[in-house]
C-alpha cells in the first residue's frame, strides 16, 4: 500500500488538503482520485498517513527558505 497526498501551494506554504490509501502504483485509482485537480499531489510508498507527510516535508521544503508544510488532514506536524 501507499498513500496519496494532495494539496496546494499557496506562495511558500504547502497545505495537505486530502489523503487516500492506494494500492501501489495503482495508477487508474490515483488518476480518479486526481480528476478535476490541478494542485500538488504525490504518492510514497509508506503505510500511514504521518509517514506521506513528513516524507513531503522532507521532500519539498528545504531548510532556510522560509516555506512551511499545513496538513489540514490530520493535523501531523512535521520534524526536521
Amino acid at each position: 500500500m501507499s498513500v496519496l497526498l494532495i494539496g496546494n501551494w499557496d506562495g511558500p506554504l504547502l497545505t495537505i488538503t486530502a489523503s487516500y490509501t492506494v494500492a501501489t502504483g495503482d495508477q487508474e485509482a490515483i488518476d480518479d482520485l486526481l480528476h478535476g485537480h490541478d494542485g500538488w499531489a504525490y504518492e510514497f510508498l509508506v503505510d500511514r498517513h504521518a509517514e506521506a507527510v513528513q516524507r513531503a516535508y522532507d521532500q519539498e521544503i528545504a531548510p532556510g527558505t522560509g516555506a512551511c508544510l499545513v496538513d489540514d488532514v490530520e493535523g501531523f506536524e512535521p520534524t526536521r
